[in-house]
């Protein structure tokens, strides 16, 4: 019944759409940008980076059920945005 060509790519565009909001609008990614001096066009930039590289990721090798993407793909990219590292 499912086959890893059942989650299309509108599918995955919509979920990317709604956790790119959800995360621009966290405190956590909020406080994270600030304290590294970051602008929001910066952040924009890195979380579209980070979500695709987890979707590439996620196309290749996964078979999580349809549902469970948003919440994977919202808690994966927040814990790679949150081990940014400031440069000195």
């Amino acid at each position: 019944m499912y086959s890893n060509n059942s989650y299309g790519e509108s599918h995955l565009r919509r979920i990317c759409i709604n956790v790119r909001q959800q995360l621009l609008t966290s405190n956590v990614i909020a406080t994270k940008a600030i304290q590294m001096g970051i602008q929001e066009d910066k952040v924009i930039e890195l979380l579209d980076i980070f979500m695709n590289e987890w979707i590439e990721h996620y196309n290749k090798n996964s078979k999580e059920l349809k549902n469970l993407t948003g919440w994977i793909l919202f808690d994966s990219v927040k814990r790679r945005f949150l081990m940014i590292q400031v440069s000195k």
